[in-house]
């Protein structure tokens, strides 16, 4: 099972990179060297437009790595995806809904500790 993940994976970050890559060329960036952060936050934010968050934040992982390992190998001096930050995702299951809930009623300056987050519950 572990080895098919991590085939599935390395095949998920390698489209990203070639899909990455092919959109950098269509700009006219046609050098690994060239690319900054502009491009990948570009590349990311167009991203954003149609696959989900988590695709997303996989597809910047896989640019990411790319540049990690570039810039280990001494092949660029930095990463330009390092500072690119991915979309927010927000999982929402079980008592975390409650927990919005709970900030929703209180003030900011109130904080939610486990007392408030069990008597919200059994208020509720």
């Amino acid at each position: 099972m572990r080895i098919v993940i991590i085939s599935d994976t390395r095949r998920a970050y390698a489209r990203a990179v070639g899909d990455f890559l092919a959109w950098c060329e269509s700009r006219g960036v046609t050098s690994l060297p060239h690319v900054q952060p502009l491009h990948v936050a570009s590349w990311i934010e167009m991203q954003g437009r149609e696959p989900v968050a988590p695709t997303v934040k996989q597809h910047l992982a896989a640019i990411r790595h790319l540049f990690d390992w570039l810039v280990t190998g001494q092949i660029m001096p930095v990463n330009p995806a390092a500072s690119v930050r991915g979309p927010r995702h927000v999982v929402r299951s079980g008592n975390f809904h409650e927990v919005s809930k709970l900030g929703a009623t209180t003030s900011q300056s109130t904080s939610v500790t486990p007392m408030r987050l069990a008597k919200s519950m059994t208020e509720g």
